[in-house]
């Protein structure tokens, strides 16, 4: 299981030369471990990966890692549209050092059946070297990945979890219906909800900015102290 409650999606600092920042995304990223991120998307829908040349993502996967150097679980973006394009990306960043999760969104605008989407995930994951998180986001794919399309994939030993992005009610059924597979939700509205249901935690946008706040109610829920929660 991945031991980080709160993990970041975090964005992709460019500069007015419209290249990569690496010395903003060190900087960002000490930030945000320092406000209690432990672990992060890099290359999901908040970085900008489908804007993203295959030499940027690979570069910037490579250096995240480097920078990340084993403080935190680091889940690079790998999917597509594409079942053969997602499986030979995901396959080379699985090689690249430092990264312990792909993270493969439900396949968008094909808008695939839920026997497509069993077989989309199926293949990816039996070619990579690192298990999957997978992605249902319907709000930016167009289709839904059924709760019980995912209870079906958490059977399969590489694919590790899921970033869910629809209602607590169905992120509740994943955790009563999986063994040993994480469950994340991918809205930050639902970040104490899923930790009160036995979810992993939140995969959050809001951390950037209010990373020690989240922190703090997590660390309170954890302790017990729910008058901290109180409104």
């Amino acid at each position: 299981m991945i031991n980080a409650d709160i993990m970041t999606a975090i964005v992709t600092p460019f500069g007015a030369d419209g290249e990569i920042d690496f010395n903003a995304l060190e900087e960002l990223t000490n930030h945000l471990i320092a406000t209690g991120s432990q672990g992060f998307v890099i290359g999901g829908t908040t970085g900008e990966t489908p804007t993203l040349s295959h030499d940027e993502k690979v570069e910037l996967y490579t250096r995240f890692a480097q920078i990340v150097a084993g403080r935190a679980t680091v889940i690079a973006g790998t999917g597509s549209n594409s079942t053969q394009e997602t499986t030979n990306f995901t396959h080379e960043v699985s090689e690249i050092p430092g990264i312990d999760y792909a993270l493969v969104v439900v396949p968008y605008y094909n808008k695939p059946n839920q026997r497509g989407m069993m077989a989309h995930f199926e293949v990816v994951a039996e070619n990579s070297n690192v298990p999957l998180i997978m992605y249902n986001i319907p709000g930016r794919t167009g289709v839904t990945m059924a709760t019980d399309t995912v209870v079906t994939l958490s059977h399969n030993a590489n694919i590790a979890g899921v970033k869910q992005c629809t209602s607590i009610e169905d992120l509740e059924y994943l955790v009563e219906n999986t063994d040993d597979f994480n469950v994340y939700t991918g809205e930050d509205v639902q970040a104490l909800s899923a930790k009160m249901i036995g979810a992993n935690g939140v995969i959050s946008v809001a951390s950037h900015i209010y990373g020690s706040e989240m922190r703090e109610m997590y660390d309170a829920f954890d302790k017990g102290d729910l008058k901290l929660l109180e409104p």
